[in-house]
């Protein structure tokens, strides 16, 4: 086999590699939607972590008297991974509401998730959202440990 040709087979098979660990997404081409769209500040310290978990939409609604918040994760590779969460509420004063619950979501790749959770108590005012690659092991994936979490 020349060079060519096993370049070429080498190249042939990453190519379906790869696009198996992505995904397809069909959504209605006139959305009925009209999201309360907040705006984020982003403090970004782990730029890998970005690109597999980026939060590409930021809505609030009330759940009765309850904040509750939405955040649409993008994973922007094209491997699956696993991320993990949680959300930490504040009242009007800038004091810790509850205690934060860690959660993991998985993002095959190319795909965005809603994340989001409804804080416990009606003092809840504002909110911080921690993002960090899983340490969980993705199923069916071969996984490095991740590079940096942040916590």
């Amino acid at each position: 086999m020349n060079k060519f040709t096993s370049f070429f087979c080498a190249a042939a098979l990453a190519f379906t590699i790869v696009g198996c660990a992505t995904v397809n997404t069909i959504e209605p081409a006139d959305q009925r939607t009209h999201p309360n769209l907040v705006p984020d500040k982003r403090i970004i310290t782990n730029s890998h972590l970005n690109s597999i978990a980026y939060a590409s939409q930021v809505t609030e609604s009330k759940v009765g008297d309850l904040l509750h918040v939405q955040v649409m994760l993008q994973n922007m590779t094209v491997a699956a991974r696993n991320v993990d969460y949680r959300f930490q509420w504040y009242d009007n004063v800038g004091m810790a509401v509850g205690t934060p619950v860690e959660h993991t979501a998985f993002l095959e790749g190319g795909q965005t998730i809603p994340v989001g959770e409804t804080a416990t108590s009606p003092a809840a005012v504002t909110w911080q959202l921690t993002l960090a690659e899983s340490v969980e092991q993705t199923p069916g994936l071969n996984n490095n440990p991740p590079m940096h979490p942040i916590k």
